[in-house]
């Protein structure tokens, strides 16, 4: 008899929501996505355990983790609002950028090197 089984992450995208970004602190909009991991038995999942909520900022793409009863509320109440306290940073993109085309820019650059335009 042949068993075919496996544990594999599961994403649930929960839409948009605002919020101010602890990395940029600029007030936007936020993508929410749900990850679980999934116990499958012959490719049908069966268990879903180990569950976390990720949110990332549309202005400077910096990933954090939401709190767990933060994001069971949001799957409810898609209007729930988030504060700076419900996350957890993971990983911050926030840096340097471009006053004209937003590209990213490091403090030594005397010019932009996406679009060309003067620094500061």
């Amino acid at each position: 008899m042949i068993f075919i089984a496996g544990v594999s992450p599961r994403l649930k995208q929960l839409g948009m929501v605002k919020g101010a970004c602890p990395a940029c602190s600029e007030t936007g909009r936020m993508h929410i996505v749900k990850q679980c991991q999934s116990l499958s038995v012959f490719f049908l999942p069966l268990l879903s355990f180990g569950c976390g909520y990720i949110v990332t900022c549309s202005g400077c793409a910096s990933i954090m983790v939401l709190r767990k009863n933060t994001g069971k509320k949001l799957e409810k109440d898609p209007g729930t609002p988030v504060s700076q306290y419900d996350l957890e940073m993971l990983k911050n993109n926030h840096g340097p950028r471009c006053p004209h085309c937003k590209g990213r820019a490091s403090d030594d650059f005397n010019f932009c090197p996406s679009c060309g335009s003067k620094l500061y």
